[in-house]
């Protein structure tokens, strides 16, 4: 499959998938291959763009990348309450300022400020 890549005033550039190169055709030429216009995917046929972006922690995926790990448990922050927030604030000895009330400005403090369990 021949994919365009890039088009300039003197020519375009196509990626070739079999030979993993580059081919250029000259402006005014024709192609002498067959050209992809619209692939759906050049991996595999895996549309890689679609679905949100995750973050694996510890071989676990999260929904956000504010997870920690509490007692050997993986802990997403963003998702928890204030008052949890506090209490695990207080299980680590962490104060969290009086100018931090928001929820998730709370969840980011405590991600930044953590010191993870040593075990």
């Amino acid at each position: 499959m021949k994919v365009p890549m890039r088009k300039t005033f003197i020519g375009t550039e196509f990626w070739c998938t079999e030979e993993k190169k580059t081919l250029f055709l000259p402006a005014g030429m024709k192609a002498p291959f067959e050209v992809t216009t619209e692939p759906k995917s050049m991996i595999m046929g895996v549309d890689i763009g679609t679905d949100e972006d995750i973050t694996v922690i510890d071989g676990e995926p999260m929904a956000s990348t504010m997870g920690i790990s509490i007692a050997g448990e993986i802990v997403d922050l963003s998702n928890m309450t204030i008052k949890k927030l506090r209490e695990y604030a207080a299980l680590k000895e962490i104060e969290i300022p009086a100018e931090i009330k928001k929820q998730k400005e709370i969840a980011q403090y405590l991600y930044i400020n953590w010191i993870p369990d040593t075990e």
